[in-house]
């Protein structure tokens, strides 16, 4: 294999590894771990030196390994304690980790099945963190509150270069040396001490520790400052931070080896698999995992192995026939293509253009650099509600006329309950959909053929580079969808859930836009189809078919995916004709003047200060790392302007319409995610002015995610003189009052960028291993890197810290499988996901969310994707949500009858921790809000 990034490391052969998940956030940041000590080949022998001189690299005696094929993750809850001794049994694993999570390692049901596990696994266990606690456990320890509680902190841990640190580069020195040379090395006695990552709440305890079955090799102190007494209180003092055991092969650590900030992590993992690797009798190399124990993991499962996202090598060739999709664009010329902004060519298509389905554009407004707008109109939409698992189509019917929505049909259809409990869903059917749709494209289809086996490389250089929405699919992912996407998350029977029918995904179709490019030119695309006539059906015959695929139920109601060539011709004309004669005085001159209603919170602030109260309980007992507390503030539309907000948009100066206040969000609040969707037959309409890239797929499958922690109001001139004339305490000058806010807009953006509690959530949960984590269960493991942690980015209101974190997603895995393995956005939830989404369910009184905190943006019909996570937006939709109901306090105008007509919701909130101020949380969130509503 190629050189290991560590060359003095005796790196041994890759055992066959079960990591045993307890549902925790971080557990696949192991891998990367893995992937450090065993890297893919290089593509070549050849390096360069310092000077640039190209040498040759030493031939490798191993044979490279790809832990692909021997390391494996499974969660502890899915597998049966027969299923995992029969493993041990047959020899088919060689040793296994115990992973992080939440919880108590002393509570069965944490911990499923664990104290058996370790008393009838005779193989090397390596315990982290809960895993180590687990391990003390059942030798007899006691778990208490750590007297010094650390989520994403870097702790200095002493040692003695003994156990699992003697792969340390001091150890490594002392190891050496002979006895005697060892003895005459005073300074190779001392102490040693690696700065690691903590996330714990809970510790072993000193008192009543079993020092005749472990040894500590490792600790923390905690309060540097005390003296030896026989009243100390040790438990108080200092933390155990690493095991041994006495007798038998095992091994823990408090801390975090795998995550970012630790140091040192891979060659602690490496003196683990030595020992491994000593205890098997040191072989040349160790089997591959079987198939049987490879179909264990989750992460395994999903891959589109019969009908692949992307071309696997025994994927057969499209055929002609199946190519009936073909992506078509045409640039117009500099003369007109730079003379209208994006708002312009907006209400100008919407001028000319009636579309009962309603209106899409893709706004991204930023100050920041440049960005692409695209506008669009849907062809059919389709929407699914999660409590009654039911798929519903919206699309026109062919007597459709221009002054009426009567001829918008809907045709429903539900997935059934299978006899093996493997129920399909609707991330698994959309995406199955999606792959087939992709397939039918000729250019996509024509890229498979010539690429194949390599299936994420199947696309051009520019599109990789810079992807872009060539059309397909645009619309959102409702934070609900957690239900489908969380492995453990128990999801209500059908019809258990409140509320009536709900809307918790909504995907439009589109086969007709136009685009402005980074350039300033616009771009006319579309998805030409087949020049086949088909017959429209009813909806009636397809009710109630949930084993249909996606494609075949759609086609049969008479919908299709490609314009004609007619259908083209008059997309192109009217653009032109937007651009000839733009109609100037169509557009809203003065989106200022639109007002924006009052918004008032679902919860008081007390009431909200009560749930971070709670929030903080609970990562003090060690049920999760961070918890991302939300609410949402409502504003109801009364009759007297429930008028302006029909569902079709119009370009008037009467306001307040849902188009007027866009303009004047966009205005205001500009983000590189400014969208505005309006689907009048879903009575859904979206102004969002997010700034927040949940995940970006180029069609050759590298993912990027890039979320956001940390927010401050900037201090802008002239809005914030007043604030300076008052800490001057006397009128400054103009030129006084623009430098003061310049100089004071500097050091808030400093603070925030220094804030130990802002860069602990943004290490932690957030920015890098959580969202590494996310990663790896869709990535190639050595592929997932950060090439950003946490930098300050400024807005137009606010300053915020973001990370970017790259991957390539494994072969198999398609768009939509890798957002479902995402999903919901980690900067949404906390962390480990699944216990922080159940407590907060608990904490936020059991509202839904909605469409904020899920994701939003588009699915392009070449494979390429680009989310937001829905923050900084209005939601404008009908009836009351049942599980909220509006109280009187809460009501602007009127009744509750009127309530339920159509309201206004902002959703807003922040992470938790344990170093959380309360009130300055409440003051971030309504930071957030003022920055929607100005």
């Amino acid at each position: 294999m190629a050189a290991p990034i560590f060359p003095t490391l005796d790196v041994p052969p890759c055992p066959r590894t079960l990591i045993l998940d307890f549902r925790d956030s971080y557990t696949a940041n192991l891998l990367t771990l893995f992937s450090t000590l065993y890297p893919p080949p290089r593509t070549n022998n050849f390096e360069r030196d310092q000077n640039g001189v190209a040498y040759q690299l030493e031939t490798e005696k191993r044979v490279a390994e790809s832990i692909s094929e021997k390391v494996i993750i499974v969660e502890a809850d899915t597998l049966e304690l027969s299923t995992y001794l029969r493993l041990i049994k047959e020899k088919q694993i060689d040793c296994v980790i115990l992973s992080p999570g939440p919880g108590r390692a002393d509570d069965e049901k944490d911990v499923p099945n664990l104290m058996q596990i370790i008393q009838q696994t005779s193989l090397p266990i390596l315990g982290v963190c809960l895993g180590m606690q687990a391990i003390a456990v059942h030798c007899g320890a006691s778990i208490i509150n750590t007297p010094d509680l650390k989520h994403g902190h870097v702790i200095p841990v002493k040692h003695k270069y003994t156990s699992l640190f003697d792969r340390l580069p001091h150890a490594q020195a002392l190891n050496g040396l002979s006895s005697t040379e060892q003895e005459n090395k005073e300074e190779l006695k001392a102490e040693g001490q690696a700065d690691l990552v903590a996330y714990n709440s809970l510790t072993v305890s000193w008192n009543n520790f079993p020092h005749d079955k472990l040894c500590i090799t490792a600790w923390h102190d905690v309060n540097t400052g005390t003296t030896e007494s026989e009243n100390r209180n040790v438990d108080a003092e200092r933390t155990i931070q690493a095991i041994e055991g006495i007798h038998r092969p095992v091994w823990g650590v408090q801390f975090h080896p795998e995550s970012i900030a630790s140091a040192h992590g891979a060659e602690i993992l490496c003196s683990f698999l030595n020992k491994t690797h000593t205890f098997h009798g040191s072989p040349v190399s160790f089997p591959k995992l079987s198939t049987h124990v490879l179909n264990l993991s989750p992460i395994y499962q999903g891959l589109d192995g019969g009908k692949p996202s992307r071309p696997a090598e025994q994927t057969s060739e499209i055929e002609e026939e199946d190519a009936m999709l073909e992506s078509i664009a045409e640039t117009f010329g500099t003369s007109s293509g730079r003379s209208l902004n994006s708002e312009e060519m907006f209400t100008g298509l919407i001028d000319r253009i009636h579309s009962p389905l309603g209106q899409v554009w893709l706004d991204g407004v930023s100050t920041r650099a440049p960005s692409t707008s695209s506008i669009a109109f849907p062809s059919f939409i389709i929407t699914y509600t999660i409590s009654t698992r039911t798929v519903t189509c919206h699309f026109l019917s062919s007597t459709t006329t221009a002054d009426s929505m009567n001829h918008v049909k809907t045709a429903t259809m539900r997935f059934a309950s299978s006899p093996d409990g493997h129920d399909d869903d609707f991330f698994n059917w959309f995406g199955r959909g999606q792959t087939a749709l992709k397939r039918m494209n000729m250019t996509q289809g024509e890229r498979w053929k010539a690429r194949q086996p390599s299936v994420y490389c199947a696309t051009s250089e520019e599109d990789d580079r810079k992807p872009r929405w060539k059309g397909g699919w645009v619309g959102w992912w409702g934070y609900e969808m957690k239900a489908e996407s969380l492995g453990g998350y128990h999801r209500p029977s059908r019809g258990a859930v409140g509320g009536g029918e709900t809307v918790d995904a909504c995907w439009a179709w589109c086969n007709r836009l136009v685009q402005r490019e980074q350039d300033g030119l616009w771009t006319a695309r579309g998805i030409l189809g087949a020049e086949t006539s088909k017959e429209e059906q009813t909806p009636e015959s397809h009710a109630d078919l949930s084993q249909r695929e996606m494609l075949s139920w759609l086609e049969g109601l008479g919908v299709d995916f490609g314009t004609t060539r007619d259908g083209w011709k008059s997309w192109i004309a009217t653009c032109h004709s937007v651009l000839a004669y733009p109609d100037i005085a169509s557009v809203i001159s003065n989106p200022g003047s639109a007002r924006m209603p009052d918004f008032q919170c679902d919860m008081t602030a007390d009431q909200y200060l009560q749930g971070i109260h709670k929030c903080r309980q609970a990562i003090y007992n060690g049920n999760s790392y961070e918890l991302t507390m939300t609410t949402q503030f409502r504003s109801r539309v009364s009759s007297a302007s429930r008028e302006k907000f029909e569902t079709t948009p119009k370009t008037s100066n009467t306001s307040p319409e849902s188009l007027d206040l866009y303009l004047q969000l966009r205005q205001q609040n500009p983000a590189p995610y400014s969208t505005y969707l309006c689907f009048p037959s879903v009575r859904i309409t979206i102004l969002s002015s997010s700034p927040e890239r949940f995940l970006r797929i180029t069609p050759g499958g590298r993912i990027e995610m890039k979320p956001i922690k940390g927010t401050r109001a900037r201090v802008r001139y002239p809005r914030d003189v007043p604030m300076c004339a008052e800490a001057l305490i006397r009128t400054p000058t103009e030129s006084e009052a623009a430098s003061w806010c310049e100089e004071k807009d500097r050091q808030i953006g400093e603070a925030l960028r220094n804030d130990r509690k802002e860069r602990a959530e943004n290490l932690m949960v957030r920015i890098v291993d959580l969202i590494r984590s996310d990663l790896q269960s869709c990535c190639t493991p050595d592929s997932v890197q950060v090439p950003k942690l946490i930098a300050l980015e400024t807005y137009e209101t606010v300053h915020q810290l973001v990370t970017t974190v790259r991957g390539q997603l494994l072969d198999g895995v398609s768009e939509v499988e890798a957002v479902k393995r995402s999903f919901p956005p980690g900067s949404m939830t906390g962390a480990p996901k699944l216990r922080s989404v159940q407590l907060l369910e608990q904490f936020e009184q059991h509202q839904s969310r909605g469409v904020y905190s899920g994701a939003m943006g588009y699915m392009s019909i070449d494979g390429a994707v680009d989310l937001s996570v829905v923050i900084r937006t209005i939601i404008i939709q009908d009836g009351q949500p049942a599980t909220a109901p509006c109280r009187e306090s809460d009501l602007v105008h009127g009744d509750r009858t009127e309530a339920a007509n159509r309201y206004m919701t902002i959703g807003a909130g922040g992470a938790i921790t344990w170093l959380s101020d309360p009130l300055s949380e409440w003051d971030e969130v309504l930071t957030k809000v003022r920055s929607v509503v100005g």
